[in-house]
């Protein structure tokens, strides 16, 4: 999946936040299915995406296009290590949740997830983001 849209980067968020205009949530499970690498099985509960522990490893990675100083096209690509939450319910049943919500604002709010694994340097007074990979 690659985005070429406008969002907000919001480190605090937890999720990243995809505009209804863009994805319904059905539409959104689909095609994080199809896009799979083997066979996944995405539920819904409620706005909560769940997938089988044991399958999160074949989802694809989520790809957004930041715009670059230069105006070229900067990819950040989040895989399902980083959006995809393992978590113990009050039973204690271990399940994954994709940490992906459909939102009725208007643009792409990218959260936390995209954080995992890159640098982040933050220059206020010129209205830029610098991101590295870590290595």
């Amino acid at each position: 999946m690659v985005v070429n849209d406008f969002g907000d980067l919001d480190t605090g968020a937890e999720f990243i936040f995809i505009p209804i205009r863009r994805y319904a949530l059905p539409t959104l499970i689909k095609d994080l299915e199809a896009r799979s690498s083997s066979k996944v099985t995405i539920t819904q509960e409620g706005s909560k995406l769940i997938v089988n522990c044991n399958q999160r490893q074949n989802l694809p990675s989520v790809n957004f296009l930041l715009k670059g100083v230069d105006g070229s096209n900067v990819e950040v690509k989040i895989p399902p290590d980083a959006y995809v939450d393992i978590r113990t319910d009050a039973k204690k049943q271990t399940f994954c949740r994709i940490l992906l919500e459909v939102s009725d604002d208007d643009v792409w709010g990218i959260g936390h997830p995209s954080v995992m694994g890159r640098y982040f340097l933050y220059d206020w007074k010129n209205s830029k983001i610098g991101i590295s990979e870590l290595k």
